[in-house]
């Protein structure tokens, strides 16, 4: 439990610092995101995320949606793989299949 609040704390940071709304108006997002993609997930991993958006949402007091969690995700994630983790996580694929 303890994990999943400092998560929530860190990410509540990561939103604040990286989100901001457009001239324009509209929803508080990484200005750096220039290409929408979908990402399909199972139905576990959305309901992971809806609940996590809601109380980042919470924390920096504007609406943050699970996607948006699940990008900031996915680029922490990238960050921080090597290329031998990759490579090894490509041989592992391969021999999955």
């Amino acid at each position: 439990m303890r994990s999943r609040i400092i998560g929530c704390r860190l990410f509540s940071v990561t939103t604040s610092v990286r989100f901001t709304k457009p001239i324009g108006g509209g929803r508080a997002r990484d200005p750096r995101w220039t290409t929408k993609r979908l990402l399909p997930v199972r139905q576990e991993t959305l309901a992971q995320l809806e609940v996590l958006a809601r109380k980042v949402s919470r924390l920096v007091h504007h609406r943050v949606e699970p996607l948006q969690i699940a990008a900031v995700l996915v680029e922490r994630n990238l960050a921080h793989l090597n290329a031998k983790e990759l490579a090894q996580a490509v041989a592992n694929a391969e021999r999955d299949r």
